[in-house]
């Protein structure tokens, strides 16, 4: 074998080696990028876009947010850099100062609501409020009365079988709807719905901009 032969498969050689430690370097770095994507959805944007469900599930039927346990998770986290900064921030205002005013609304139409069921019972019942079936007063009656004042017919229930023992001749849903209209235009139940109305946009805004994400 001549000394041009002898470079020329030298040469080759050490070419073939560059190209092929070139080749499994840019399999291993697809490969790596391919496993950090498939991470960063499965632990951070399928578990958002669950908890954004959870959220606009409650504030659908009046319901306190109250936490997001899988979006504190994910803050307190280093997963939390790797949402993008525009993301990131909206996510920051929603979740740290938008829930938290939607709920202090929502409690305040909450009380509003317990004292207008109190007023409606004793001027029915001639009773003291104190009177008051504790069941009446609940939280279940007090979300039901807030849910009558929203366009949605989101309730359903077999409203005739639930009647009071005191005389009444109407249905649970006749007391609750009369309570309903009673504080209807409150100052209370009008911020609320506004609050409510402007919370599910920016949901449904940050589910759209999760799921460009996940494209």
């Amino acid at each position: 074998m001549t000394e041009t032969s002898l470079l020329d498969s030298g040469t080759a050689g050490l070419l073939g080696a560059l190209i092929g430690g070139a080749s499994s370097f840019l399999a291993q770095r697809w490969f790596f990028k391919e496993q950090l994507k498939k991470q960063i959805r499965e632990e951070i944007y399928y578990p958002l876009l669950d908890e954004l469900d959870n959220t606009k599930d409650r504030v659908m039927n009046f319901y306190r947010i109250a936490s997001a346990h899988k979006w504190d998770a994910i803050y307190d986290s280093s997963k939390y850099r790797y949402i993008p900064d525009e993301l990131r921030e909206k996510l920051l205002q929603f979740f740290k100062q938008q829930t938290g005013d939607y709920d202090l609304f929502r409690n305040n139409a909450h009380k509003v609501a317990g004292n207008c069921i109190g007023t409606e019972f004793t001027g029915l019942f001639g009773q003291p409020e104190l009177n008051l079936r504790h069941e009446i007063r609940s939280e279940y009656f007090t979300d039901t009365v807030l849910r009558f004042n929203s366009d949605e017919k989101i309730y359903e229930g077999n409203w005739d079988r639930m009647t009071f023992d005191w005389g009444y001749t109407g249905t649970l849903q006749d007391f609750i709807q009369n309570v309903a209209n009673k504080m209807k235009n409150d100052q209370s139940m009008l911020d609320l719905r506004d609050k409510r109305s402007k919370i599910l946009v920016t949901i449904q805004e940050l589910k759209l901009s999760i799921g460009d994400l996940l494209k």
